[in-house]
């Protein structure tokens, strides 16, 4: 009986999960049309197809585990720049959903889908990222581009490195802020923040640090943005909170009462 319910909430929760690909993936390829992929939205592709792969192998679903490992490494090369976003890949990614999708119906009703349907559609996947687009990727800056503290690029991960690599080569200017909430506030102000600043361009990387108390959290937030110095500068006003443009001209933030919402 245990077993049957573990099996109904995997089925359930997969279910879920498959469903966000799907309006994700369509929200991926308008993107794609409108020239715009956001990459929130690819990283949320990828995270589901992770999430997919965890959930698959420990229930023991061997095939659906490696489809979905494989669906996660073209998603990842994506994302890093290696392959390029196109309607190729959002096109077999849906079949990967489609198929996935079969996958879940027939082990509700305790049936299997055909080996040849699965292999067929990893054999494609492998095709795809062994194909010529698939690209190295290559630092496009050094550290005398810009006035961010090498101490904060040394601890970047690869990815936040290539979205870093991404905004200066579109030409967006670099921010870097500066900004303490009190540890019971700072899940609330930190979410609001994040939020606030992706309204006006891209978080490229968060990074906490300790506070110049031991109540209060520190976060560097890295963030690019088509917008100048100035009008950052008064969309930001009455934040308690510095910011600096991170490529010669520092510009202080006027400090006010609040960097958030207080719990």
């Amino acid at each position: 009986m245990t077993e049957f319910k573990d099996i109904n909430e995997f089925l359930a929760e997969a279910e879920e999960i498959i469903s966000e690909l799907s309006n994700t993936l369509s929200k991926l390829s308008e993107g794609i049309n409108a020239g715009r992929v956001d990459p929130d939205t690819l990283n949320s592709i990828f995270r589901s197809a992770h999430t997919l792969k965890g959930i698959s192998g420990m229930f023991g679903f061997a095939e659906m585990a490696t489809l979905t490992h494989k669906m996660e490494d073209i998603l990842d090369s994506v994302r890093m720049g290696r392959l390029p976003t196109n309607h190729d890949i959002v096109n077999i990614m849906f079949e990967a959903v489609d198929l996935i999708n079969e996958m879940i119906v027939a082990k509700g009703k305790g049936e299997e889908v055909g080996h040849d349907k699965v292999d067929a559609i990893i054999a494609r996947l492998n095709r795809i990222g062994e194909s010529p687009s698939s690209l190295s990727v290559v630092s496009t800056y050094s550290d005398e581009d810009t006035d961010i503290d090498k101490g904060i690029l040394g601890v970047l991960t690869e990815y936040e490195e290539h979205r870093l690599q991404q905004n200066m080569k579109a030409g967006n200017t670099i921010f870097l802020a500066g900004v303490e909430f009190s540890i019971a506030a700072f899940d609330e102000g930190l979410v609001e923040l994040t939020d606030f600043l992706k309204s006006v361009g891209e978080v490229i990387a968060t990074l906490p640090s300790t506070g110049d108390s031991k109540d209060t959290l520190h976060f560097d937030i890295l963030f690019g943005t088509q917008k100048d110095a100035a009008y950052i500068e008064e969309m930001l006003k009455g934040r308690n909170l510095t910011v600096r443009r991170v490529r010669g001209l520092s510009v202080p933030v006027p400090q006010a009462e609040s960097a958030g919402p207080e719990a």
